[in-house]
């Protein structure tokens, strides 16, 4: 079947996404943010009004809460509290302030979404503060502190309501093609990082399970299935960090290789891999490599991860300094400040 699908997506042209050539899948910023918020801002380079809008409140709010929310005031990208930080996206209108804080790879930081539920709740009487993760994932404990998951926050996620809202300002550009391919190629995209399938190969795979032994089948498949993956990338890592330690610049450079995330990889022969399989069903987890090296007071950070059982493995590079992180575009001037080359 996966391969009757391949030939049909390359028929299609499905495989070439402007966002997967120019690798900019998994940037939050430069991919995810300016795409979103150009579509939800009524000024937006679409020249659509407030459409695109309006389809994403109709999503994400009760049909009660849109009815009375009034008329959009404002929309913001990057909206600053008054604790030196950046909510994603803010929407105010006349009854209702909306915050929406997005995750696709990064982690959450120390008190951020209780920090801003407490800035929007000063905003207006009527607040309604938005989780967004690729599957709806509730956010750290780090993060929330003791706010309530569909009470105080509330979960959203690219693999529904972004992924329908595509669907449906798809469906309202379909006499504007260069605005609709746009959004075809963006919704592909979030197909391919929450791993969905087409409509079409979902229904032939019903179609195969017809029968209860057909069912108890699949069901021991998936029951078994944390396992075999936990092998499989135990294996991975283990081999990656092999390779790592085998270059030959490895001990002139200092870095250091340490396994990310709760559980440390055993390198000894007896690898447990019920713990790993345990620790990748908990949401918001990451395993790899952190490759590091001390220069100074600084600290060059380099991670490669994947997190949960997702497919994606990303590379993410960042400087420690005094206990606070850096952006990596600081590195060349960091490191003629110190002599370093």
């Amino acid at each position: 079947m996966n391969t009757k699908y391949d030939e049909i997506k390359k028929i299609n042209g499905e495989n070439f996404n402007i966002f997967s050539i120019l690798q900019l899948e998994s940037d939050e910023v430069k991919t995810h943010s300016n795409f979103i918020f150009n579509l939800l801002n009524p000024k937006g380079s679409h020249d659509r009004g407030d459409i695109f809008l309006k389809l994403f409140l109709q999503k994400i709010l009760t049909p009660e809460e849109y009815k009375t929310m009034g008329s959009v005031k404002e929309v913001k990208r990057e909206d600053p509290t008054n604790k030196k930080r950046r909510i994603d996206f803010t929407i105010e209108t006349e009854k209702l302030f909306i915050a929406i804080e997005m995750k696709i790879h990064a982690s959450d930081q120390d008190r951020q979404l209780a920090d801003y539920y407490q800035y929007i709740n000063k905003k207006k009487e009527k607040t309604k503060l938005f989780y967004l993760t690729l599957e709806g994932d509730e956010a750290s404990e780090k993060s929330s502190k003791n706010l309530k998951v569909d009470e105080d926050y509330y979960r959203i996620s690219f693999q529904y309501h972004i992924y329908t809202w595509m669907e449906e300002c798809i469906e309202k550009s379909a006499t504007v093609p260069v605005i609709r391919e746009g959004l075809v190629h963006y919704k592909n995209l979030i197909q391919k990082l929450t791993n969905q399938i087409s409509d079409k190969k979902g229904a032939e795979m019903e179609d195969i399970f017809k029968t209860p032994q057909d069912l108890e089948a699949a069901s021991t498949i998936l029951q078994e299935y944390p396992k075999i993956w936990a092998k499989k990338e135990a294996i991975f890592w283990s081999e990656l960090y092999d390779k790592i330690e085998e270059n030959k610049d490895f001990e002139a450079t200092g870095f250091d290789i340490l396994y990310a995330g709760d559980y440390k990889l055993d390198k000894s022969e007896k690898i447990d891999y019920k713990t790993i399989a345990a620790e990748r069903m908990k949401k918001n987890t990451c395993f790899g490599l952190n490759i590091s090296k001390q220069v100074k007071s600084y600290d060059i950070q380099c991670e490669i991860l994947q997190w949960n059982s997702r497919n994606t493995i990303i590379m993410v590079f960042y400087i420690n300094h005094k206990n606070k992180r850096q952006d990596i575009t600081l590195l060349n001037s960091i490191l003629a400040e110190i002599g370093f080359s």
